[in-house]
């Protein structure tokens, strides 16, 4: 399940700025959001290549979400960044197309219908011999801690964040 992050205006501030002038309150916020959301894309990158990097598909994954007068969001598009964000619970794991699981336990070489062989040349065994697999009926997944990337990121920028918004707000209103 992909994951996000949004982080929201309070209404107390935004009805403070839109007293003043709603459309330059909005102009200076969207500035304030757009200038500080390539920096938290960079930290979360930085946070996430610490935590999670395995492939590198988790950290491609990341992209900037939309931006608004009252909020801007980056998202995680990979299919399993729900879990790595906030953990899973303990949980059995059963076949849904065939009678066994199977996963490679061991062995060298490559498992890919062009190179994969059951035994090589050399007699030893192959990447896809069978004592190269495990096999089970099911099995009983203890559950995985959650890497909680989009905190220690937000922690991290919170500061950028804030000097952005100001720092656009003032331009905006002062006309520098």
């Amino acid at each position: 399940m992909p994951v996000g992050i949004r982080i929201t205006l309070d209404a107390h501030s935004k009805a403070a700025l839109d007293k003043l002038n709603p459309e330059m309150a909005d102009k200076g916020i969207m500035d304030g959001f757009r200038d500080w959301q390539p920096m938290f894309l960079r930290t979360v990158k930085e946070v996430s290549a610490d935590k999670a990097k395995k492939t590198g598909t988790f950290m491609r994954s990341w992209a900037p979400g939309d931006i608004t007068p009252q909020s801007v969001s980056i998202i995680n598009t990979a299919g399993y960044a729900g879990v790595v964000e906030f953990g899973s619970v303990p949980h059995d794991i059963y076949p849904r197309n065939k009678k066994a699981l199977a996963w490679r336990s061991s062995g060298a070489g490559p498992v890919s219908a062009f190179n994969a062989k059951v035994t090589l040349k050399s007699g030893k065994p192959g990447a896809l011999h069978p004592s190269n697999f495990a096999f089970a009926k099911h099995v009983h997944h203890p559950g995985t801690k959650g890497k909680f990337i989009f905190r220690e990121a937000f922690d991290k920028s919170v500061e950028a964040l804030f000097n952005c918004l100001k720092n656009s707000i003032n331009n905006v209103f002062t006309g520098s």
